[in-house]
């Protein structure tokens, strides 16, 4: 089960994990990461149009594994509410996503409110937060505080590959939907 990558952000994200483990996976190259991503694909069964549609689609029985986002599932593995085992990739891509406040659609009444909440994000009680609830933290040592998170050996950033507008034009619009895609359908 994989999330489909033209109609959800997670699944982009994924189509560059799967490409870069290959690139990076023995010294890899580029062609490394197209036949890992093609070895991904050729087993999907099942899309859905996000990741946590995606879940549900295979809590209700398709697949026999899912591709997601770690957070996903260790908050249910912290409850005992998950079913079967989360498994960590040698190598995988951390995904960061920004914060954006758009001015123009901030009433200047509000602005303050938003500002704080902002702040607030950042602040090690938020962080906390986030970690009980199976995101990462960006201050290190308090993902201690989730004994469910696996290890990564090898973590690499989206900058790897030029930034999400290159990696979107040439790994998963060039080689997933151009190439991948293609061949499957054959």
């Amino acid at each position: 089960m994989h999330p489909d990558p033209l109609t959800s952000g997670g699944a982009n994200w994924a189509i560059i994990a799967e490409y870069g483990a290959g690139v990076r996976r023995n010294g890899g190259n580029e062609e490394e990461g197209r036949k890992l991503l093609a070895g991904v694909w050729a087993n999907v069964v099942a899309q859905a149009g996000s990741a946590r549609a995606g879940r549900t689609q295979f809590e209700n029985g398709f697949g026999d594994a899912l591709i997601t986002y770690e957070q996903e599932l260790l908050f249910d593995l912290g409850r005992g509410k998950l079913k079967g085992e989360v498994v960590y990739p040698q190598s995988t891509i951390q995904s960061e996503h920004t914060l954006v406040v758009v001015r123009r659609n901030v009433a200047p009444s509000q602005r303050q409110l938003v500002d704080a909440f902002r702040d607030f994000l950042w602040s090690e009680q938020a962080q906390r937060i986030f970690v009980e609830y199976g995101y990462r933290s960006v201050q290190e040592p308090l993902n201690a505080g989730n004994p469910h998170f696996g290890s990564i050996p090898d973590l690499f950033s989206i900058a790897d590959f030029g930034g999400w507008t290159k990696a979107k034009k040439d790994i998963v619009d060039g080689i997933w939907k151009k190439q991948v895609l293609k061949n499957l359908k054959k």
